[in-house]
């Protein structure tokens, strides 16, 4: 897995294989990456700039419910189902709010197994 560099004042860590997690306890999101600060996700809804929602990582990255907020929200692309209709794909970036000190320990864990590729407690991979 890949970190990326840019000018951000924490490093992003690419998720390879998009591992999927929830928002809003129901909205199925793809992680496209996953910082100590936030998220960027990829999803088949609009979420709103401004707005809140949590965001609960997959088993593999702890299982983490995390509250967030929208920090933008764009057009990623779009897909067509074999019935012919048009579907839209959004992505959003998310920065966490309110995180207590035991979720901002074991997301930097999640993140330094991620860059490490260092099987979490019950051996699966993180991701």
């Amino acid at each position: 897995m890949d970190q990326l560099q840019e000018r951000r004042g924490v490093p992003r860590m690419a998720l390879v294989g998009r591992p999927s997690a929830r928002a809003r306890e129901t909205l199925e999101v793809w992680l496209a990456d996953l910082s100590a600060t936030g998220a960027r996700i990829t999803l088949g809804e609009l979420l709103h700039h401004g707005s809140a929602c949590s965001l609960r990582l997959p088993p593999g990255l702890g299982s983490l419910t995390l509250s967030a907020r929208v920090v933008w929200s764009a057009i990623y692309g779009g897909e067509q189902t074999l019935e012919g209709e048009r579907h839209v794909i959004y992505q959003s970036g998310l920065t966490f709010v309110d995180l207590t000190t035991d979720q901002q320990t074991a997301l930097a864990e999640a993140l330094e197994r991620i860059g490490t590729g260092t099987p979490l407690p019950d051996g699966r991979l993180p991701g």
